[in-house]
């Protein structure tokens, strides 16, 4: 489904084709501080969410690490499984396209839902909903900083913060100048809130918005070598820009790049870390890595030591992929989850605190 959104709306998103709008919506000022955004009311798919009894094991609650994976287009469903051992403990329902899933640091974990424009919070094991955040618009991803503020990526162009966790206190923020076909953003762990967009000419821009700032800007970046956005991520120590390498088209090895901010705020490459698979000839492409450290990110001060990412290019060739690799050292899975959904995308492990 993240594919077709982004093949019907590129041209919306970009700014290129305004009389386009009746068919992926329409934008209506709401005016305010400077960084609030209009608003896009975007025509989705028909999504027939399963409102089925959501179900969890007793060891669930008990369990140190849960996997949860969203099943974006099949059975609207978020898969829960036991880490590492990969036995499922429970399922959780009634979602319209769970997507870019997030966790925050007592390990509740926060669904966005990619038709809808709400984002569902549980704790660790739960099936009670614990918050519900309306960002509009196609919610791609989330993202909770170390003071528990939760950033909602929209793919239109837009992100709102709800400042420490409140459903009630909402800011939203878009930015031109960092393009459209906005990805899921990610935290740092001083607070930056960092996210990589597609400009006119489908190239990368990478955008911030500083911590305690009213607005977004570009941010320079040397060595990245990323030529497909993907997400952003904390792996313990860096920060981590995802997506297909330079040259490889929408879909390749998968780049994790680790980088470091300079004194001018922008930011280098260290070092990265390439993920292949067997899907044909080594293609992957994993829009939503998640890299699970020894806590909770961004509070998670170990760097990330397992790489975690729904194969979507496997599920476009007919059959579904959650895998593991070693971070950062890479190269091929070392594992995969044995009974994963049918179209998964986006995973995260709740480690109870």
């Amino acid at each position: 489904m993240r594919h077709l959104l982004q093949a019907s709306c590129r041209a919306i998103i970009s700014g290129a084709a305004l009389a386009l709008l009746a068919s992926c919506g329409q934008a209506s000022s709401t005016g305010g501080a400077s960084g609030l955004s209009p608003t896009l009311a975007v025509m989705r798919p028909t999504v027939h969410p399963d409102h089925g009894t959501p179900w969890m094991a007793p060891e669930a609650r008990d369990a140190k690490m849960l996997l949860y994976v969203g099943d974006e287009d099949k059975t609207n469903d978020v898969f829960i499984y036991d880490f590492p051992s990969g036995k499922a403990v429970g399922k959780l329902t009634g979602f319209d396209g769970p997507s870019g899933l997030c966790v925050d640091a007592a390990g509740d974990v926060y669904v966005p839902n990619l038709m809808n424009g709400t984002t569902v919070e549980y704790a660790h094991g739960g099936t009670k909903v614990l918050n519900t955040y309306d960002a509009g618009g196609v919610s791609i991803g989330c993202s909770v900083d170390s003071k528990g503020d939760l950033a909602v990526t929209n793919y239109e162009g837009t992100m709102t913060v709800y400042a420490g966790g409140k459903s009630n206190r909402g800011t939203r923020y878009t930015d031109s100048s960092c393009g459209g076909d906005w990805q899921p953003a990610g935290y740092d762990d001083k607070g930056n809130l960092y996210l990589e967009g597609v400009n006119a000419s489908n190239g990368v821009v990478i955008c911030e918005l500083p911590a305690d700032s009213t607005s977004m800007r570009v941010v320079s970046s040397s060595g990245i070598g990323i030529g497909n956005a993907g997400a952003v991520t904390w792996d313990g120590k860096y920060l981590v820009l995802s997506g297909n390498p330079i040259g490889s088209g929408s879909q390749g090895s998968e780049l994790l790049v680790r980088v470091t901010e300079g004194a001018d705020g922008s930011l280098q490459a260290v070092s990265d870390t390439q993920l292949v698979d067997s899907c044909y000839d080594g293609y992957v492409d994993i829009p939503l890595p998640f890299i699970l450290g020894e806590k909770n990110t961004p509070v998670n001060r170990v760097q990330g030591h397992t790489v975690l990412g729904p194969n979507t290019w496997c599920t476009n060739s007919g059959y579904s992929k959650v895998e593991y690799w070693k971070y950062p050292k890479g190269g091929a899975p070392f594992a995969q989850l044995s009974n994963p959904p049918n179209a998964p995308d986006g995973a995260v492990v709740s480690i109870a605190e």
